[in-house]
């Protein structure tokens, strides 16, 4: 029984990390991601109509997330580490901006 389960985890972990490289994949295409951009762990999504640029050998944790609304971008620079479990969102480019009030304030 454990051979069954040790074969079943190692067939479960393969699956997992070929449906996340599939989905890394994507967002390469999508947002124009340089070659050298790691994914490191599951988990991370990048979403949105805005612009997302990265620089040269960067890297971001499992669980994190980067959102970009249509007319915003997120640049992050070169050797740029981001953490695991981390959150970046566009819907401003007002740093301290007030959500609750609509429409959200921007600087052009």
């Amino acid at each position: 029984m454990k051979i069954i389960y040790t074969i079943a985890r190692c067939f479960l972990g393969i699956m997992r990390r070929v449906y996340w490289n599939s989905v890394y994949d994507g967002y390469r295409r999508r947002y124009a991601l340089p070659s050298d951009f790691r994914f490191n762990g599951s988990g991370i999504i990048l979403y949105g109509n805005g612009t997302i640029a990265t620089g040269k050998r960067c890297y971001i944790g499992g669980l994190s997330t980067i959102q970009t609304s249509k007319g915003m971008f997120v640049l992050i620079g070169d050797e740029c580490s981001i953490s695991h479990n981390v959150r970046i969102y566009t819907k401003t480019n007002v740093a301290d901006a007030n959500f609750a009030v609509k429409p959200v304030p921007c600087k052009y």
